[in-house]
Parts: C-alpha cells; structure tokens; sequence
C-alpha cells in the first residue's frame, strides 16, 4: 500500500460521479475493489505505485490460521523483562517513539491479557479462514492457481526454554481446531532434510499456503478487478474534500476524480492521511524488512520456516528465497535500519546452507498495527467514508476477507463473518 500522497482515486473514465472511490491498491484495497464491482458499483482504485509493491510487496507469503495468534499475548508480557533490553531479533523498540505515545502502548500491554488475547485470536481467526478459501478462489479465478501452494508451516525452537515457552500458545491452537504436530529432532530431519542438526523441537502447521510471490499474486487480483469493469489509476493524491453530496479526490494540479463513498485502505500510511480529515487512528507501526536469496540446486527449505530463537522466517518464493527479521516498533518516518537484517542473516546461515544474495535491494516497509492488533474494517464518522486497515504483518493472508467484509458493510449486505470485533468505532476517532 501507499501513502497519503501515493494513492487514491476514483472516476469512471467518461467523467461521471463514481460510486466508491478505493484509495490504496495494496492487498486490502484490491480487494475492497475487487467485491465492490462484484456488487455492481463503479469503483476506481487509485495509488501512485502500481498494485501490489508496497507493503504488500514485502510480505513472506504465509496463508495460514495460525496468525490468530496476535503480537500481544500472555507470552509477550512474560518475556517483557528480557525485550526491555532491546536486543531481540524478533522484536526490538525506539523507546523515544513510545515515550510519545504513551496510550497507544498501555492499551497494548492491556490487551495481553489472556482473556482479551483469546477473544482476539477467535476474531483473527474468522478472518483468516474466510481469507484461506477467497484467496484459492482469487487466485483460481485469476489464472495463478499454482503461484498458493499447499506446502505447510514450520515453527522451530533450538531450545527446550523456548519451546516450553510457546507451551500455551499451542493450547490455544488446539483448542481452536487447528491441526499441529511437534516434532523431535529426527522428525525434523526427515521432514527438511537441508536443515542443520540444531533444533530441539518443531511444530508443523500442515493447514498453510505459500505465496510464491505476494506483489504478483496483488497485481494478478487487481487484473480480475480490471477485467470485470473497475478502473485503476496511478496518480498521486494529495487529500478528500467534502462538497454536497461527494467526495472530491485533491491532486497536484487539482480534482483528481470524484465519489460518493471513499474507502482508505492506506496501509501504515493511514493514521497520517486520517489526520488531514480530523480524525485520530492510534496506529503501531511494525517496521520489516526483507531480503532474498539464490537458489543454487534444490531449496534449501521446502516450507516456510520460523525460527523462534533466531528471529527469522525463511521462506521459498519463486526461483529465490525471502529472509524475513522481526518487529521494530518505531515511526512510520523512522530511516530503514539493517540491523536486524543483518543478524537474521548470521542466524540462517546456522540453519542452512545459504546461497548468495540476489542482485534485489532489501527491502524496508512498515506493517499497520493498532494496539489490539485486530483490524479496523468500517464507517468512519464522516460520511460514506469508509476505513479498511490495522491488519499488521497478515494483511497480505488476511486481505481477501477483509475486502469482502469492507464491500458487505458499505451495501448492506450480511458479512460472511462477524464484524463486530473489526469496527473502527471501537477507538475514539474524533
């Protein structure tokens, strides 16, 4: 997705008052827009980047239940005493940048509580059910059916301390009908052969897809949106204003396009355009990075892995290898930093034989996460506004459904799933 001055749009081409106007074609916007024209309206999806290279782009491209599991959980705050020492892979902190924001992280360590973290984790998980079967449909639709491929997740644990820590964590999978099985060393061995001896436990999430490449699979979902009618533009916009009974999309050089309902799907740009219309969206940004590596002979993983103690998920893509770091909570603005990059890096190449970078630059993006990390899919309290975002590091998993569910609300249709937990009301925007 893009930013306030990367995206939006919407118009027919002949000019004509344009029912929704879709700003941002990341996973969510697409999506948005794709089960918009589904419904019969004229929607034109808008961002100054083609579809698909943004955060979306930066995605490791795991489709799987176990992302119900939030940030913040029980197991978080009993790690707390060690990540205030901000040298985690997995997950580091600019204290300066909390320190400003006070409120946003209370309420984030508030929401660890066990009994908030398994209503959240139910809600997540409607999302990603709802997801798994859209996006095998999407892509089916598409013509790309074999670029989600059922290959199974990997979660590993060099020690026995870690993966007793994770102890609850698989309770609650359990318990929500999720299927896992944990392995011992020799089980590891035989599942992924081109792994290195350093593993004490695993846990296999067979119930997983991979994406072989999430910015084209983006672009191959805003082709169907196309190809059914919608119109995509890429023009930077500079900001909405309200006249009568529309909206008035602002660019360089004047209205860019008009609509009687604009959606935001913005992505971790969103809090900052929100900002512009007066309205207040408590947004964490998780920054990422990725970087990607040749393939020489066979892959060295034939699966997604996680490696709880090193920092990382290393996971196949089309003809290379994506290298994923942890969290660093910080701005937005913040310069990109190599740092965890770098030791995730030292820590893979414990695990396996690497093979040599790819000639891509890393890549640095930031997730947009509220402090319940549950989205925020809903009317704005401005009218026919619409907000679709605060999906964190799943939007790319969870971007199907809740484009459908965005498209239910905003005609009146009953959602596939509840959307109680998703609405944006829930925060005090204004």
């Amino acid at each position: 997705m893009t930013g306030p001055n990367n995206a939006i749009g919407c118009a027919t081409s002949d000019g004509k008052l344009a029912d929704v106007a879709v700003l941002g074609a990341g996973m969510l916007g697409v999506s948005s827009a794709l089960e918009l024209v589904r419904r019969g309206k004229t929607v034109v999806l808008i961002d100054k980047s083609a579809p698909g290279e943004e955060t979306s782009y930066g995605n490791a491209g795991v489709i799987y239940r176990g992302s119900m599991m939030p940030l913040n959980t029980p197991q978080l705050l009993r790690a707390l005493p060690g990540l205030l020492k901000n040298k985690s892979n997995g997950l580091r902190y600019n204290p300066a940048h909390i320190a400003r924001h006070p409120g946003r992280f209370l309420r984030f360590l508030w929401e660890a509580r066990e009994s908030s973290t398994l209503r959240r984790s139910k809600a997540l998980g409607s999302l990603l059910d709802r997801s798994i079967e859209r996006h095998l449909a999407l892509s089916k639709e598409a013509g790309e059916a074999d670029r989600i491929r059922h290959l199974g997740w990997l979660k590993l644990y060099r020690t026995e301390k870690s993966f007793h820590g994770s102890a609850w964590e698989r309770k609650v999978f359990r318990e929500s009908g999720l299927k896992i099985s944990v392995l011992d060393p020799a089980e590891i061995a035989d599942l992924e052969p081109g792994l290195k001896p350093i593993y004490h436990r695993g846990v296999l999430f067979d119930e997983t897809w991979i994406a072989d490449d999430p910015g084209m699979v983006t672009k191959a979902y805003a082709d169907t949106f196309t190809g059914l009618g919608g119109r995509l533009v890429q023009q930077p916009v500079g900001g909405l204003r309200r006249e009568g009974d529309r909206w008035r999309i602002l660019g360089e050089d004047g209205v860019i396009a008009e609509a009687a309902a604009v959606v935001l799907a913005l992505g971790p740009w969103s809090d900052r355009f929100l900002a512009t219309l007066g309205l207040t969206l408590p947004m964490i940004h998780e920054r990422g990075a990725h970087r990607e590596f040749v393939i020489e002979g066979e892959p060295p993983v034939s699966r997604s892995i996680t490696d709880i103690d090193g920092g990382f998920a290393f996971t196949p893509m089309r003809g290379r290898m994506r290298l994923t770091c942890g969290v660093r909570i910080d701005s937005h603005k913040a310069p990109p930093s190599t740092v965890q990059l770098d030791l995730v890096e030292a820590a893979v190449k414990q695990a396996v034989d690497l093979g040599p970078r790819t000639n891509k630059a890393d890549w640095h993006g930031a997730r947009p996460t509220l402090p319940d990390c549950i989205p925020a899919i809903g009317r704005l309290p401005l009218p026919d506004l619409w907000l679709a975002t605060g999906n964190q590091h799943m939007g790319f998993a969870s971007g199907p459904a809740s484009g459908e569910l965005l498209a239910d609300l905003l005609t009146g249709r009953k959602p596939a799933i509840d959307p109680a937990p998703f609405d944006p009301a829930r925060f005090r925007l204004s």
